[in-house]
């Protein structure tokens, strides 16, 4: 033996404890530079519906029974030397619902990106009609748009930027459309919108300065509904809007910064009747409309010492509608046949102040007041209200009952009055009962909600909200509503690698009104009738997290709702008068495990299954005067999906 391999074995025993006790920070380091290094993922599978459900696959696509392309992509690229960041990423590009955006940045100097999105929409009542002269058949309406975004930010200073948005909007389809309730009609959609946004934008430490022009072009290639059996309707006209605005904030002092608001838009309407006016001498083809809107807002926050602070705001707002009132019509029973512009004002201010107690109980109290002035309608067909201003009240108290438990209560109390009423005036209107918006009203609010944590692994969020309006209607209208909520939400860490949550909330509004039948602006007392409305909510929720072994990834949820609304007349009216309760149940399941078959490459299973009940009679054995029916169908379907999912970094 070698008198030097004692040496030699010394050193490698050593070298090996010091890759030994290296091993842990290496490892901790990969993980680091995986955690930062950019990502790029791709999803590809299928997936197949069980049956046909328009109403689980109303905004996603998938609403006919058989397979769907399941894919999604990410792409996600740094380059170190230049900071420039290159992304791409594709949502359910197999499916009606689907979104693509791409991007490319030089990080702390300019960025600019284009997306493009689907938005399907299936309306899940099916209609069996002969429109158009053709036997009957059933007819399933759907609209989708298509949806184009561009923007660029441009870094033009320290503190200075630009940025600029782009976004065309195309939507097409059908949708229900009709006249009275009696006519069955479709509305053939065939829309683009347009929206373009540039802002300047400047700051600093002390205050923050932008401005900026918002403008809006809505343009529609049908401009009338071709009616076989009636007059034809004039649907909706091309329009315009421009906005020019400029916002900032200032501050005063460490403690105290105002901020403000001033915005001015125009919008027009001039696109051309579909049909000439008939009242002689009118030689206006177009309504020539515009409306001015100018909105002011300005407001201040401070923290005068350590246990107050203070807040303000103040907004008003004014849509001055200068549309020119022609006569369009020859007058008739009930109009006078001019059009009607309406302009109104808001002002809304705010008051808030919160002081901490010596005994650890903040302390909010607030005031908010609102004022609402309208136009004053020639022809009115209701009794109308020029005036209508609401102050509320608010109170809350907030504490740390222990370090576990924090609880809070609010009180609040609204007044609402105005000017004196206008009477109808179109001999045709009954004058005793006031819009819901306008009548006198007195709300009542008491708010309590709760976050309790007994042990690290349990974490528990309670909340109450009950209301009560009283409206001071003169003879018919609104009497009174109430409202109450209840919500919980828990999570609970079974271990480290299972995990339960759940929630359930109860609501129950409800509203007792009275009116008449007939329109002979007398109270008859066998003409009258009250309802007293009640809807009724109730949802749960209960799902599951875990990792059985490193490898494998499951979840599961359990969600029912039901919706319950109730009209409880009372009325000297026939029994097959009287209007049935609608109740409405949905229970979805959602199941999945996700795989790691190696350490980029995954294999996933979904299951959704969804069922929809409804006893709603406002589509049941309806008939239209054509023969046309409509259905609500009660649905139930499956879908179960297969995907492979592959990571590179």
């Amino acid at each position: 033996m070698s008198r030097h391999a004692p040496l030699r074995s010394a050193r490698w025993l050593a070298g090996a404890a010091l890759l030994a006790a290296a091993a842990p920070a290496l490892a901790d380091d990969e993980e680091i530079k995986q955690l930062t290094k950019p990502e790029s993922s791709a999803r590809l599978g299928l997936g197949y519906l069980s049956d046909d459900d328009r109403r689980s696959g109303q905004y996603t696509g998938m609403k006919d029974q058989g397979g769907y392309l399941l894919l999604d992509l990410d792409y996600l690229k740094r380059d170190d030397a230049t900071g420039t960041w290159t992304r791409f990423f594709g949502r359910n590009l197999g499916l009606d619902s689907r979104e693509l955006r791409g991007e490319y940045e030089r990080q702390g100097n300019w960025r600019g990106f284009i997306d493009f999105s689907q938005i399907p929409r299936n309306e899940p009542v099916i209609f069996n009609t002969g429109l158009n002269g053709t036997a009957l058949r059933d007819v399933e309406l759907d609209t989708r748009r298509d949806r184009v975004g561009l923007g660029f930010d441009k870094q033009l200073m320290p503190g200075l930027d630009f940025q600029a948005r782009y976004v065309t909007e195309d939507k097409t389809g059908a949708r229900l459309f009709g006249r009275g309730t009696a006519e069955f009609l479709t509305d053939p959609i065939d829309y683009r919108s347009q929206q373009l946004e540039a802002t300047l934008g400047y700051g600093n430490e002390k205050y923050q300065l932008q401005g900026g022009y918002y403008g809006t072009a809505f343009s529609n290639k049908n401009s009338v509904l071709d009616v076989a059996t009636g007059t034809d309707i004039a649907l909706p006209p091309d329009s315009e809007s421009h906005q020019l605005f400029v916002s900032g904030g200032y501050a005063f002092t460490p403690t105290t910064r105002g901020n403000f608001k001033a915005a001015y838009s125009q919008a027009k309407q001039n696109d051309a009747f579909f049909t000439a006016p008939t009242f002689p001498g009118n030689t206006q083809n177009n309504l020539n409309g515009r409306v001015d809107t100018t909105l002011l807002q300005a407001g201040v926050t401070s923290r005068p010492t350590r246990e107050l602070s203070l807040l303000g705001n103040v907004r008003y707002e004014d849509r001055d509608d200068k549309t020119p009132r022609v006569q369009f019509l020859t007058p008739s029973t009930g109009r006078d046949g001019f059009n009607t512009p309406f302009s109104r004002t808001s002002t809304t201010a705010k008051g808030e102040a919160a002081y901490m107690l010596p005994i650890d109980v903040r302390l909010i109290g607030g005031i908010d007041y609102e004022k609402r002035k309208r136009s004053v309608l020639t022809v009115r067909q209701a009794s109308w209200r020029e005036e209508n201003d609401e102050t509320t009240l608010r109170l809350e108290a907030r504490r740390s009952l222990s370090e576990t438990l924090n609880g809070s209560v609010a009180v609040l109390y609204g007044d609402r009055d105005g000017s004196s009423y206008l009477p109808a005036n179109n001999n045709a209107a009954i004058d005793l009962i006031d819009p819901v918006h306008f009548a006198d009203r007195k709300r009542s609010k008491v708010r309590m909600s709760m976050d309790w944590t007994p042990v690290e692994a349990l974490s528990l969020q309670f909340l109450v909200d009950v209301a009560r309006d009283r409206y001071d209607t003169r003879q018919l209208g609104p009497d009174e509503g109430k409202a109450s909520s209840i919500a919980l939400d828990g999570n609970y860490a079974l271990t480290d690698a299972w995990q339960l949550l759940g929630w359930m909330s109860f609501d129950d509004n409800r509203i007792d009104q009275a009116t008449q039948t007939g329109a002979n602006g007398t109270l008859v007392p066998a003409q009258t009738w009250r309802a007293n409305l009640r809807n009724k909510g109730q949802a749960y929720g209960l799902g599951v997290r875990g990792k059985p072994t490193g490898v494998l990834d499951v979840g599961a949820d359990l969600q029912y709702g039901k919706d319950s609304n109730d009209y409880n007349l009372n009325a000297v009216l026939p029994p097959a008068a009287l209007l049935p309760d609608i109740d409405t149940k949905r229970t979805t399941v959602r199941l999945y495990g996700q795989y790691a078959m190696q350490k980029n490459l995954s294999v996933r299973l979904d299951v959704i299954h969804d069922r929809f009940k409804t006893n709603d009679w406002t589509w049941t054995n309806w008939v239209y005067n054509d023969g046309s029916t409509a259905r609500n169908p009660n649905t139930s379907s499956t879908f179960l999906g297969v995907s492979v999912i592959y990571r590179m970094w």
